[in-house]
């Protein structure tokens, strides 16, 4: 499935138009028309959010792997919708919110701590993230201005190197944007140290907790 990624990644840089009302580039898909959702002046970066790279899991392909998205849509999408896939909240993950802290600090395991934790979130409502359904199987792209232009302006560019991150979460938990905490700026920026062009970056949402 990774190449398909990276695939779908190469297809959004090469086949491109200009929009002709916006100021943000619109990539062809095939599919679907995915325009940039943002532009980073300080790291001259294009945003690329929220592109669909697979079929909605859902009824009989719930537990199968990921297919091609099979559908077309001509409309211009800005992938200003995020989507998050359905969360665990399992009793390690709050043992561990106690302990890491404890252990990088070298402070002894408060257990009680731990304890007093997983009895408040069994007494209290699962918070479930607005943004959850089982659609969810979206990426991100990032792209540096120069590697997009690259491409925008030579038929015979070689590609560029692509950095995927695969976030963690046991398989239970976590979305690509991690809450929004998650920023590729830096790994972009020392990917350009001597010139270089630096590296596409691209996160993924995958099926947790079982689905």
């Amino acid at each position: 499935m990774l190449q398909n990624i990276l695939a779908l990644l190469f297809t959004c840089l090469v086949f491109y138009d200009e929009a002709a009302s916006q100021s943000l580039p619109l990539v062809d898909l095939g599919y679907s028309l995915h325009q940039a959702s943002g532009f980073n002046t300080s790291g001259r970066t294009y945003n690329f959010s929220n592109i669909r790279y697979a079929e909605p899991p859902v009824g009989e392909l719930r537990f199968r792997a990921p297919l091609p998205p099979q559908a077309v849509n001509r409309s211009v999408d800005q992938g200003l919708v995020g989507r998050v896939c359905p969360q665990a909240n399992p009793a390690w993950l709050l043992i561990a919110a106690e302990f890491a802290p404890d252990y990088l600090t070298g402070k002894p395991f408060n257990a009680s701590a731990a304890e007093a934790a997983i009895a408040a979130a069994v007494a209290s409502p699962l918070s479930i993230d607005p943004r959850t359904t089982e659609d969810c199987l979206f990426l991100d792209v990032i792209v540096p201005e120069q590697i997009f232009n690259s491409f925008k302006n030579s038929s015979t560019s070689k590609g560029a190197p692509v950095l995927v991150w695969i976030y963690g979460g046991g398989y239970t938990t976590g979305e690509k944007t991690g809450g929004g905490g998650y920023n590729p700026a830096g790994l972009i920026k020392a990917s350009q140290i001597g010139g270089s062009e630096g590296v596409i970056f691209v996160a993924l949402n995958y099926r947790v907790s079982g689905r």
